[in-house]
């Protein structure tokens, strides 16, 4: 038999370690032949997942993007309102710091007798206006214009008081001086305490301009628009003449409608011409909007002065918007020329009597022009009167006389002035410091005319003389 020969695999048996055991299955198996089939494989069970994965981490990166553009977006945003405020905050800043500059009343003493007004209380406002004209040496009586005003903000009523310039008030010194002196005392806080005590009231604000600063204010509003029913010619209030038709006057137009008295009603229309520019410049202002009002308050800033603020006036325009809808009463302090005065002057006294009763009503928040003669305690049946016509109409005298007769008075003569004069104004005049009243009460009746207190000027044996002057209308 042939020798089995050794083999040494069979021969001897080796162990193998774990780990070479492995890697030598690993090589036997690499030697193996691959086998190929033409099925194909299916896809790995995580490849949906891990594409939609992929998908959803795109979306998640852009959403992102948009997020991270988004805040971006709005930190620009923020940035710039920002910006805008912080130049809006200077800006206000800057405005009323400088309006309130200019506004103040310093170096004047007027806040040393204002008093405080109270919350939701009525209160009073001095406004005064130097009218005088530096280049005249002569000046008109009423250069000064001054109107108390009584404001009622809650009923959005405005009282409008003018005091004649030249009316007779008593000082802090005991002394009796007129209004547009007394400053000469104790400055401006004098002129306020000489009103309060004029009106028994207190006196809350106080606002003061000159003719340079009315005639700034209207031009700086491109003119305020007034109704000018006649021509206004006058050459003492000022070199120009201001047509009827004019619908907005300029600054220099606006003085000579201020300071003239040769017109129709003498006096008292100029009172009321000042009080009614008062109102229309007010309205013209009042009417702005927003930044416009603000600006018109920074225009005027610089032609007024005032214990008010820019806030203050801002808060003022605000709550008497609309201007159309408030109520205002307008009036003029009675008063008659004072026999005190000498040759070439002119002064006033208050009547007593109509005053009183016009306070009443003012403080009531009433109409203070709905005092009639019964104020006065007038019987008309127990006054004479005597008709004098001064100007060139045929027939006046009779028909004033015929008037005044069917109102009660007892008219005692007809017929014309035998000076020649023609009368531009009408006068009733009395001659008696008794007749006061009375002719008060002729004046409410005829609708116009200027009392006067006649003195030693005038004679007659009638209580009042009537002079028809070239402005007296007959009431209808």
């Amino acid at each position: 038999m042939p020798t089995k020969r050794n083999n040494p695999r069979h021969s001897q048996t080796r162990r193998l370690s774990p780990e070479v055991q492995g890697a030598s299955r690993k090589r036997s198996v690499a030697r193996r032949p691959l086998t190929v089939t033409n099925v194909e494989a299916p896809p790995p069970r995580s490849a949906g997942r891990h594409a939609i994965r992929s998908a959803s981490q795109s979306a998640l990166v852009e959403a992102k993007r948009k997020r991270s553009r988004r805040k971006r977006f709005f930190v620009v945003v923020i940035i710039v309102v920002v910006a805008l405020v912080a130049a809006c905050a200077v800006g206000a800043f800057t405005f009323f710091r400088s309006t309130d500059s200019n506004l103040s009343l310093d170096p004047s003493n007027a806040q040393d007798a204002l008093v405080a007004q109270k919350d939701g209380e009525p209160y009073y406002v001095l406004m005064e206006a130097d009218l005088t004209q530096p280049d005249r040496a002569q000046q008109l009586p009423d250069a000064f214009g001054y109107q108390l005003l009584r404001i009622d903000e809650a009923n959005k009523i405005i009282t409008m008081v003018t005091i004649p310039s030249r009316l007779n008030v008593r000082a802090s010194d005991g002394s009796t001086q007129p209004l547009d002196e007394v400053t000469t005392v104790n400055g401006d806080a004098e002129l306020i305490r000489a009103v309060a005590d004029l009106a028994s009231v207190d006196i809350s604000h106080f606002v003061t301009t000159d003719a340079p600063g009315i005639k700034g204010i209207v031009d700086a509003m491109g003119g305020v628009a007034v109704d000018i029913p006649a021509d206004i010619d006058d050459p003492r209030a000022g070199s120009i003449v201001v047509p009827a038709a004019t619908e907005k006057l300029t600054g220099d137009q606006a003085l000579v409608l201020l300071r003239a008295t040769n017109v129709a009603g003498g006096l008292e229309a100029t009172f009321k011409d000042r009080m009614q520019f008062t109102l229309d410049l007010a309205e013209d202002a009042a009417s702005s909007e927003g930044l416009d009002f603000a600006n018109a308050v920074g225009d005027a800033s610089r032609y007024i002065y005032t214990d008010w603020t820019a806030s203050d006036l801002l808060a003022l325009g605000s709550a008497l918007k609309p201007f159309d809808q408030l109520i205002i009463y307008q009036c003029v302090v009675p008063y008659v020329e004072s026999n005190a005065a000498g040759v070439g002057t002119v002064l006033y006294e208050r009547r007593t009597k109509s005053w009183e009763a016009m306070l009443s009503l003012i403080k009531d928040g009433q109409d203070p022009n709905m005092i009639d003669s019964v104020a006065e305690g007038v019987d008309e049946g127990q006054v004479t009167v005597e008709v004098r016509n001064g100007t060139n109409t045929a027939g006046a005298a009779a028909k004033l006389g015929e008037m005044l007769s069917a109102k009660g008075y007892e008219v005692i003569g007809v017929g014309n002035t035998d000076d020649a004069t023609i009368y531009p104004e009408t006068l009733v005049v009395y001659t008696n410091s008794e007749a006061e009243g009375a002719a008060k009460a002729v004046v409410s009746d005829m609708g116009s005319g200027r009392v006067v207190n006649g003195g030693d000027f005038y004679s007659s044996e009638a209580d009042i003389i009537a002079i028809i002057g070239q402005d007296w209308m007959p009431v209808q």
